[in-house]
């Protein structure tokens, strides 16, 4: 037997088969549609459920970036403090890998994007000052946390 004579005495089968695959993936592909609807309106939900959600957004965003401009604070002295030796390099690129990972693990509310984007961009230059010994570098993560702490007065609060 064969390949038409097969497709010919199973036409029935063939054509049942086929439907029933279609129907599935029929079913499959709803199903994936309405449980996503149904996922981005609960989402939507939740973000707009309240003044209170984001009244606390903003306040763990303040509460967190103020601990994280202090330990930023921190690095820039002790890079001020003068010439670096091979120890301390490494400890304080680590204290500033640990500071990134903590701002980018952070929400930010778009009120702050800009102030989140400026210090993380210091906190950048005065990492790449400890890579590469560059003035310039130094003088930029410097100068972007004093931008900061002067435009943002919560953060002494």
């Amino acid at each position: 037997m064969d390949r038409r004579e097969f497709v010919l005495a199973n036409k029935k089968t063939i054509i049942l088969a086929s439907i029933a695959t279609i129907v599935i993936v029929a079913v499959i592909f709803f199903g994936a549609v309405f449980w996503s609807a149904k996922s981005d309106l609960k989402q939507q939900t939740d973000f707009t459920s309240g003044q209170a959600n984001q009244a606390e957004i903003l306040e763990n965003y303040e509460n967190g970036m103020k601990t994280a401009v202090k330990e930023y604070q921190q690095i820039v002295d002790d890079i001020k403090k003068g010439e670096l030796n091979n120890d301390e390099r490494p400890i304080l690129l680590s204290r500033i890998k640990n500071l990134k990972d903590k701002m980018t693990e952070i929400i930010v509310p778009t009120k702050y994007k800009d102030f989140h984007i400026e210090i993380f961009f210091g906190i950048l230059s005065s990492e790449r000052y400890l890579a590469d010994n560059n003035p310039e570098d130094k003088a930029k993560g410097e100068e972007a946390l004093a931008e900061a702490k002067e435009n943002n007065n919560w953060l002494d609060k």
